[in-house]
């Protein structure tokens, strides 16, 4: 085995040199995807809220709406993919978002911003379900929890440098911001364009709702997308009421960049190697109630602390805990996916982080609020930890009745 292919056998690449190379390609892309996304969704809050004095409730409204337009309508477009392909979607879905965070340079009132927002969900929708899918099918079932675990790496990479670009470009204007952000999304539409080969991600062609209805009748995948939207509530509250509390126990808007920071540090350096340890020893399913769970009491600690440096500790935790849920639920998707019909399950699989990550915004900014209001700033902590533990219960119970692949 040569040096190259040892190298590509760590990562989990395919041995086939076109699927190694489309690999690469979505890993590129999928980096510079997380950092056009968090230079600019952890600087909404901090400056519609903060900076214009809005209420975090109705900035929670816009998030939730812009998370539920993107992974309700990954359906389609996953079922799409099944039919013509992922390239084609993933660079309209490109050029879609690239217009949407661009047009938040100019939203000064709330509907101008919640179209932006909107627009920037469909962006997403259009892609994300057929990269998703797209990787699946490029991927080997005995080496995939590595593949995901270095998108993860490159999720997180995206995610420090998106921060850090962000929090430097936030000293000039949110403007700067925004348009920073489309382009970045303008030139991974560029890139995938030339580079980005047409991607097979289902065997035969079908209907476009008989895809829909494969997944929605598999009653394992069906359950197993209800229990998983309870982990996302807690999963996106890192750019909402976390980045909100850091920034009151800090004073600054620069506690935000802390945050991500901290969180990007803790992914990029444990993420490939927990996985790596866990893989012979470890189930998916297991390694994702572990992960959970871990998230989870990182998140309820910060009703504990008292300044940001604590705060910083349960980050570090919560970034733990999602190192290990990411690859390990992506794992037990593909795994319990049809892979007749990839594009289609992974976009109905989007409709937990739909209505998970629309929860978790809205309730995530109202009950923020309601803490401030009340005078009990610990009341999302330990409301938002009380679902975390549910979830952790739902995953231990489907790992008892039900199988996780397809053998």
């Amino acid at each position: 085995m040569t040096l190259r292919s040892r190298f590509e056998h760590s990562l989990g690449l395919p041995n086939d040199a076109k699927r190694a190379r489309a690999t690469l390609i979505l890993l590129i892309d999928n980096l510079l995807m997380w950092m056009g996304f968090f230079m600019i969704v952890p600087l909404i809050s901090v400056h519609y809220v903060n900076g214009l004095g809005w209420a975090a409730s109705l900035i929670g409204i816009v998030l939730a709406l812009r998370q539920f337009t993107q992974q309700g309508l990954t359906v389609f477009s996953g079922a799409l993919a099944d039919r013509l392909g992922a390239r084609g979607l993933i660079l309209f879905g490109l050029l879609v978002r690239a217009i949407g965070f661009g047009s938040m340079a100019y939203a000064d009132t709330f509907p101008h911003l919640l179209m932006s927002s909107l627009l920037a969900g469909l962006g997403g929708a259009l892609f994300e379900s057929p990269k998703s899918a797209a990787m699946a099918a490029l991927s080997d079932p005995e080496s995939r929890r590595r593949v995901y675990a270095i998108q993860g790496i490159s999720n997180n990479v995206g995610m420090a440098l998106g921060v850090l670009i962000g929090g430097f470009l936030i000293q000039a204007s949110f403007k700067a911001v925004a348009l920073g952000s489309g382009i970045i999304y303008f030139a991974t539409f560029l890139i995938s364009t030339f580079l980005l080969p047409q991607i097979t991600v289902a065997v035969g062609k079908r209907k476009i709702l008989e895809g829909i209805a494969m997944a929605a009748r598999d009653r394992r995948f069906f359950i197993f997308t209800l229990i998983s939207m309870g982990y996302f509530v807690i999963w996106v509250q890192l750019s909402l009421t976390v980045s909100l509390q850091a920034e009151a126990l800090a004073g600054t808007e620069h506690a935000v960049s802390w945050v991500f920071l901290t969180n990007t540090l803790f992914g990029i350096t444990l993420q490939y190697p927990l996985v790596r340890w866990l893989e012979p020893r470890l189930k998916p399913i297991y390694g994702l109630i572990l992960g959970t769970a871990i998230m989870t009491i990182g998140l309820g600690a910060i009703a504990l602390v008292n300044n940001i440096w604590l705060l910083l500790g349960c980050v570090a935790l919560f970034a733990i805990g999602s190192a290990l849920l990411s690859p390990n639920q992506q794992t037990v998707i593909a795994d319990l996916a049809d892979s007749n019909a990839f594009g289609s399950y992974m976009g109905f699989g989007g409709l937990s982080l739909a209505v998970g990550g629309a929860l978790g915004n809205f309730f995530g900014g109202s009950l923020y609020d309601l803490g401030q209001k009340l005078g009990f700033t610990d009341l999302p902590w330990l409301i938002l930890f009380c679902i975390g533990s549910a979830s952790v219960i739902g995953l231990i119970w489907f790992s008892r009745h039900y199988q996780t692949d397809r053998s």
